[in-house]
């Protein structure tokens, strides 16, 4: 940043103590069974570096630089802010794991093969997701590109944000924590499982996708503020962009419905199997983002509920007493089920 010609303003020690009363103090009471050391925390904050410095061509409001083990923050923000932040930064200070070179291998759910990163979106969307729940934020319907999506307050990037709380949900909370933090494979041991490993490492790849498509959304609007609004040129550029995020986010999200649940309903072995496979396919819509024209879904589930009553009727067949229903009123049912979810949707808001 010097040599940019970039200054920046070391945080004091007082404001740095009351940033790691803060983190640690929402870490240690938010996750428990991480069983972290609320003063091993405290000491390990105090002893990072941190500045405050103008990021506003970054387009971010704070980092953790890998290289440098320092943490910056834009130096516009509210002190409140900068603090809640540092929750997500000192995340990415906890969790990276170095060989006996000092090079960064693992980090997270995220890994580095011969200067090569992995799972990077994938970790950072779960960075933001543990800093949503420490700051105990409030989860909000969100407008992005057209998109909506329930996204936290505090994140970046909402769209990916949509997705990790897909797989959070899918997967396991508590196994997303604990890799993350501890840099462990449990989560992504899991994922490859329930998934396909095939189908994770395209799923990681739309994380990376939506990412860099997002950061030249942001260029482009700020091209479009320089040019001013009539410029029909950048217009034309920033749609390009945002109908290839909607391709690519509903290409990700409809990859993670389909394997998930094309998997789950090919292994069912019970009725019990396949009922707690309906109702968990039925509350994942508030998961999802949506947009009006997104019919995928709806769709699928009609798909998979006829599916799961022809499960249903081999079951019967077997000894095991079912009512049988025909297709017309597994079909209304089915979309009944889901309009009654799209009734009780709030206002969107925070239009982008």
């Amino acid at each position: 940043m010097e040599n940019r010609g970039i200054k920046k303003q070391v945080i004091s020690e007082n404001d740095k103590s009351m940033i790691a009363s803060y983190v640690s103090m929402n870490l240690y009471t938010r996750f428990p069974d991480l069983k972290l050391d609320f003063y091993t925390l405290m000491r390990s904050i105090q002893n990072l570096d941190m500045y405050v410095t103008d990021l506003r061509h970054e387009r971010i409001k704070s980092y953790y630089s890998y290289k440098e083990g320092a943490i910056y923050f834009e130096r516009r923000l509210r002190f409140d802010d900068i603090k809640k932040l540092a929750v997500k930064e000192c995340l990415h200070f906890f969790q990276e794991v170095r060989d006996k070179r000092g090079i960064l291998y693992r980090f997270g759910i995220g890994r580095n093969i011969n200067e090569k990163l992995y799972g990077e979106e994938l970790n950072n969307s779960a960075i933001e997701l543990m800093t949503h729940y420490a700051c105990n934020e409030r989860t909000i319907k969100t407008n992005y590109c057209g998109i909506i999506v329930n996204a936290s307050m505090l994140t970046s990037n909402p769209l990916n944000y949509c997705l990790i709380s897909q797989l959070a949900n899918l997967i396991g909370f508590k196994q997303l924590i604990d890799s993350t933090f501890y840099s462990k494979d449990d989560f992504t041991n899991e994922f490859k499982m329930k998934l396909g490993k095939s189908n994770v490492l395209r799923i990681e790849k739309g994380f990376d996708i939506i990412s860099k498509e997002e950061k030249e959304l942001a260029n482009a609007e700020l091209e479009m503020q320089e040019y001013g609004y009539q410029e029909i040129k950048v217009q034309k550029k920033i749609n390009k962009i945002k109908n290839k995020i909607k391709k690519d986010f509903f290409g990700t999200q409809n990859l993670i419905i389909k394997a998930y649940f094309d998997k789950k309903i090919k292994n069912i072995l019970t009725i019990d199997d396949a009922k707690h496979c309906r109702v968990q396919l039925y509350s994942f819509v508030n998961y999802i983002g949506k947009t009006d024209d997104y019919t995928f879904f709806n769709e699928y589930y009609v798909e998979k509920m006829i599916e799961l009553e022809q499960k249903f009727n081999e079951s019967n067949q077997n000894g095991l007493s079912v009512i049988k229903r025909n297709r017309i009123s597994i079909i209304f049912n089915a979309l009944k089920n889901i309009y009654k979810v799209k009734k009780r949707e709030n206002v969107y808001i925070e239009n982008k």
